[in-house]
């Protein structure tokens, strides 16, 4: 035999097991009878079950937890000892209800009825329970401000009832006992997502106004969830288990978001807000990074273009060139500096470096520096921060030269200095122009290009500027390129 009890769920194979387990089932209230129930595996028909109930208790037969829908059959007795405890239980029994007790003929004869004790039923006792929780509950919710404690006895007050007086009805009919089964981990989901925000308000002293209370509603869900795991564990159903609870809930949530039903559409609207400014203020950082990054780079190059040695190429002598012109007749300074522009580019072609554009916006800005230098007579840069920066050069004399004569001297002014030829052979730089303006006493020329799309200067500038820096030399810029051989 196998059969189980309702109670507390433990599995008893022999007759005298079940008798002594009677007296000391701990879920069982005193003076309660015993409910016994089948093991799933077994195969007894209901003739044979109410015989093996009078054997374990012969006062107390319970007729529904006999089982049904049984085909009926002999009894099999698993042990000599069970067949003749068996018997004798069936003689002896047969033999009192023939007979009767002493108790019962005197009863008889004195011809008074004796009425039994009246008994409040389970389901009155656990609504009046869970009634009396709730109460206490909700008062003490009212008293601290949150409503955390009627729902940790609310919970409480309905597992324990279903533990302690309805436990038979669930481990009898498995639909409702998966329904239970699904109860306890929702629950248990619920009662965790409690802990997490009771323990996030109580941490950062936003829970309610006083820190005991609300350390002790806190230590009072943890008792909860340790005492539900309990029970979750006690109730040995395998379905549904916590991982399909879960995955049911999270498609429920979707589908009702997607749906539109409130509150859910609210919360979906809510998390991708969330979500989305997340995002940005993550972009938002990136972007502010790379803007000081760039930002740090520019003034680097503009250091760079700062600190750059301007030469100052003096003309020969009329008798030192091939030249017919005379020192009366005027430069052609646009076709210069067209011929400058094309040097140039054929020499960055040359070093397999592509050309330069021409800009006209680019060719103002440029114009207008080479002017300020022929009206302040010296060579200087632009400011740091601005759009555009230039190689610039300065000569006295060239008059008398062509324009192809005094484009050649310009350019090979600057690629005979390798700092002002890293800039002219700097890949990055797309769009550059050349100016000239001439005075009556000197010529003054800039190769300008855009600042604002380098993120940094040439190698070879930022590494002769750090070779400076970490020298230590007392002595000038270009005097130190000079010792260097940088010029």
């Amino acid at each position: 035999m196998d059969i189980i009890c309702a109670k507390c769920g433990k599995h008893f194979s022999s007759i005298e097991a079940a008798r002594e387990h009677g007296g000391h089932c701990k879920e069982t209230s005193k003076g309660e009878p015993i409910h016994w129930i089948p093991a799933s595996k077994s195969k007894v028909n209901p003739e044979e079950w109410e015989n093996l109930m009078k054997l374990i208790n012969p006062k107390d037969v319970s007729p529904a937890t006999k089982p049904s829908n049984v085909e009926p059959k002999a009894i099999e007795s698993k042990s000599p000892i069970d067949s003749a405890e068996t018997k004798t239980s069936i003689s002896s029994s047969s033999t009192a209800g023939s007979k009767g007790s002493p108790d019962e003929k005197k009863a008889d004869k004195s011809g008074i009825k004796k009425t039994a004790n009246y008994r409040i039923p389970n389901w009155l006792i656990a609504l009046l329970f869970i009634f009396a929780l709730s109460i206490i509950g909700l008062g003490i919710s009212v008293f601290v401000g949150v409503f955390v404690p009627f729902w940790i006895l609310l919970i409480f007050s309905l597992i324990y009832s279903i533990e302690k007086w309805f436990y038979y009805r669930i481990r009898k009919h498995k639909s409702i006992g998966k329904l239970y089964r699904l109860f306890l981990n929702i629950s248990i989901l619920y009662v965790l997502g409690l802990i997490i925000w009771s323990g996030i308000k109580l941490f950062s002293q936003q829970f309610i106004y006083s820190p005991l209370a609300g350390s002790l509603i806190f230590l009072a869900e943890l008792v909860l969830f340790v005492w539900m795991w309990r029970v979750v564990s006690k109730n040995s159903w395998r379905w549904p288990s916590m991982k399909l609870t879960i995955f049911s809930l999270i498609c429920l949530f979707v589908i009702f978001a997607l749906a539109g039903v409130n509150p859910f559409s609210d919360y979906k609207t809510s998390l991708i807000t969330r979500y989305t400014a997340w995002i940005e203020n993550i972009e938002k950082s990136r972007l502010e990074k790379e803007a000081a990054t760039k930002a740090e780079e520019q003034k680097k190059v503009q250091e760079a273009i700062a600190m750059m040695p301007i030469p100052v190429k003096e003309a020969p002598t009329k008798s030192q060139t091939k030249s017919t012109l005379t020192t009366t007749q005027a430069l052609q300074i646009e076709e210069a500096e067209q011929e400058a522009f094309k040097l140039i580019n054929t020499i960055r072609e040359e070093a397999g470096i592509p050309a330069t554009k021409w800009s006209d916006e680019l060719y103002k800005l440029s114009k207008q520096h080479t002017q300020d230098m022929a009206n302040s007579g010296e060579l200087f840069h632009t400011s740091m921060g601005s759009s555009h920066g230039e190689n610039a050069w300065g000569g006295k004399g060239y008059y008398h030269y062509r324009y192809d004569e005094l484009a050649k001297v310009i350019v090979g002014s600057w690629m005979s200095s390798p700092l002002h030829e890293a800039w002219l052979l700097y890949a990055p730089i797309k769009e550059s122009v050349v100016s000239i303006v001439a005075t009556p006493d000197d010529q003054y020329a800039s190769w300008s290009f855009w600042m604002n799309t380098l993120d940094r200067g040439p190698e070879l500038i930022g590494k002769v500027v750090r070779e400076w820096k970490g020298s230590g030399s007392n002595l000038p810029w270009i005097e130190w390129l000079k010792m260097k051989g940088y010029l």
